[in-house]
């Protein structure tokens, strides 16, 4: 296991097979955003690239919870920052991890709601019973 932690001259392996796998989903993830953006609504590639998105972000929100593990486990080993230049870029690397945990907790918490208040809209209306349920076809009680 020493092999692939990090060291005092430099980082380990693990640490930048995080960074490169987070670095291309990354690329991926801002890609599939910019098509739907960008595209025109009825094309195959918009909704093709757009419906990884999600499992993208959750993939790269996971990669985030993982390396913050590693990093906690290799936090005496690492190189250290002597210079200027050096600890603005380690404050700019934690504020983009601090967004990169908040951004998606966000997301995750309102699609959460929305899953909620979706229930709740169901069990409210008027005329349902235990046992009763939609019909697919025209969204009237069966």
């Amino acid at each position: 296991m020493r092999h692939l932690s990090d060291r005092p001259d430099r980082f380990g392996p693990v640490r930048r097979a995080f960074l490169w796998s987070m670095a291309a989903l990354f690329a991926l993830q801002f890609s599939s955003a910019a098509a739907h953006w960008a595209l025109p609504r009825d094309t195959i590639l918009r909704e093709t690239l757009w419906s990884y998105h999600v499992d993208l972000g959750l993939t790269l929100f996971l990669l985030v919870l993982l390396r913050g593990m590693w990093e906690l486990c290799n936090f005496r080993q690492r190189p250290r920052h002597q210079g200027l230049v050096e600890r603005e870029a380690s404050a700019g690397n934690a504020a983009l991890y601090l967004l990169m945990m908040i951004v998606p907790s966000v997301k995750i918490m309102a699609a959460a709601g929305r899953a909620r208040t979706q229930l709740l809209r169901y069990l409210a209306r008027p005329g349902t019973r235990d046992g009763d349920c939609l019909d697919a076809g025209n969204g009237r009680v069966a």
